[in-house]
C-alpha cells in the first residue's frame, strides 16, 4: 500500500529506497541517501564512500559471484594487495550489521555475502538497489 501510495503521488525520487523496494528485498541499498538497509534494519554504522559502504553496494548491483580481487579493485583501486580490501571490508560489514541489529533488539548469523567458489563472494540475499 505503502509503494503504491508513493508512485501515485510521484514521490518516488523524494522517498527513500526501503519504503518503495520490492516486498522480498532483505538488502536494499539507496544510493542517493546513502543508506543501507537489512531487513528493515538501518546499517547506521554504514559511513557512506568508505570501503564496507562500498563493498555492500557493490555485492547488491553483482548478478552472480565476484571475485575478492575485483571487489578490491573496486573498492581501492590503487591498492596492489590482492584480496585484502575486499576481506577487510566483509569483515567490517559483518561486525556492522551485528551491531546494528544487537541495537534493534534481533540477532543475526547470517552470511549476507558468503564465500562462493575460491576466492569470491556473492550476494545470499534479494537485493534492491537505487
Amino acid at each position: 500500500v505503502i509503494r503504491r501510495s508513493i508512485n501515485a503521488c510521484s514521490l518516488a525520487e523524494s522517498t527513500p529506497a526501503i519504503y518503495r523496494c520490492p516486498d522480498d528485498a532483505r538488502l536494499v541499498v539507496d544510493t542517493r541517501l546513502k543508506k543501507i538497509w537489512i531487513d528493515d534494519v538501518e546499517l547506521t554504522g554504514l559511513q557512506p564512500d568508505f570501503h564496507p559502504f562500498r563493498f555492500v553496494e557493490a555485492m547488491a548491483r553483482s548478478q552472480g559471484r565476484v571475485s575478492s580481487e575485483q571487489l578490491s579493485s573496486i573498492l581501492s583501486p590503487g591498492r596492489l594487495d590482492g584480496s585484502l580490501t575486499a576481506r577487510q571490508a566483509k569483515n567490517d560489514v559483518k561486525k556492522i550489521i551485528n551491531a546494528a541489529m544487537s541495537g534493534a533488539g534481533r540477532s543475526f548469523d547470517e552470511d549476507p555475502f558468503p564465500p562462493a567458489g575460491q576466492g569470491c563472494y556473492r550476494c545470499a540475499f534479494p537485493a534492491y538497489v537505487v
